[in-house]
């Protein structure tokens, strides 16, 4: 498969490139990528889409907002973890809006995988279940550990939306909230 031998041929170039800084050869060799089909990212069907936030809605406010970041806001997981509170502008446009400039990736706050900042309209859903859970988060980070601490990797995310995500019979990941976002986009 080409994406195997691409990702092969990166730890080569990597490897190549510590041999030229330790002075074991002159430099490093063209290395050419094989083509990589652009296949359709897994994202949810229609129905999918509308039962998993439906089920989460019922199971926990904090679940169901994360959902919706993802899902109504195509964000990723490091983007849902760096969001604060400033970052939600309730008076921005006709519905409000989100302004999307960090991430956090390894328990740092940097900037989005594009180094741009993006702002990203509030669905009539999404603003609801903000304004229901704003309220109840402690300090300015909006998605906290059940500790009630910043989280640092994106793991309780996954161990949060993957339970769910099991009992109905969907696949796992937050990525795919992603998207699901931009395939109905």
């Amino acid at each position: 498969m080409a994406s195997t031998v691409n990702k092969i041929l990166g730890r080569l170039k990597t490897m190549l490139r510590s041999a030229v800084e330790w002075g074991l050869i002159a430099s490093v060799p063209p290395i050419k990528r094989l083509k990589e089909p652009k296949l359709e990212k897994p994202h949810y069907t229609q129905a999918d889409d509308e039962k998993f936030p439906a089920a989460a809605r019922k199971a926990d406010l904090k679940l169901y907002t994360v959902i919706l970041l993802g899902d109504d806001a195509g964000m990723r997981h490091g983007e849902i973890i760096a969001l604060h509170k400033t970052d939600i502008r309730f008076g921005d446009g006709p519905t409000g809006a989100i302004v999307i400039s960090k991430s956090s990736y390894d328990g740092k706050v940097t900037p989005t995988k594009g180094n741009r900042s993006r702002r990203v309209p509030l669905t009539p859903r999404l603003r609801k279940a903000l304004l229901a859970f704003l309220p109840t988060v402690k300090g300015e980070v909006v998605i906290l550990s059940k500790k009630g601490e910043p989280i640092r990797s994106s793991q309780p995310l996954r161990a949060w939306l993957r339970k769910l995500q099991d009992e109905l019979g969907l696949t796992r990941g937050v990525h795919i909230l992603r998207h699901t976002f931009a395939t109905q986009a």
